[in-house]
């Protein structure tokens, strides 16, 4: 009977991410080095993140999605994203602030929060 090497959810979700990413490397070539696995871990990490920042906008209300996307994503002041949305600059900056809050909460039931796991 032979005993196949036992791969971690982890690193598997890692090769996953890289082999879809076109930049496929095996175990062999990490060479047991930490600071590679590391690399690989963090990489997963912050792609899960990222999938969870959009599922978390996909349910928040689309006014407030609409106000943090020009504001944070767009880089617009206050007042240019009135101007698209238009809005006054207090009522896109309650949007913002509703908003992050919204986005808190949705991400806290995802596991992600703001104090770096």
């Amino acid at each position: 009977m032979t005993t196949a090497k036992a791969i971690e959810p982890n690193e598997d979700e890692a090769l996953r991410l890289l082999r879809m990413r076109g930049r496929f490397m095996g175990l062999d070539e990490l060479g047991g080095d930490p600071e590679d696995v590391m690399r690989v871990e963090e990489e997963v990490l912050c792609d899960e993140r990222s999938r969870a920042l959009y599922r978390c906008m996909d349910r928040v209300n689309p006014d407030y999605r609409e106000a943090l996307y020009l504001v944070y994503i767009e880089g617009m002041s206050y007042d240019e994203a009135g101007a698209v949305m238009h809005r006054t600059r207090k009522q896109v900056g309650n949007l913002v602030r509703r908003g992050k809050q919204a986005m808190r909460s949705l991400l806290a039931e995802e596991g992600v929060t703001d104090e770096g796991d």
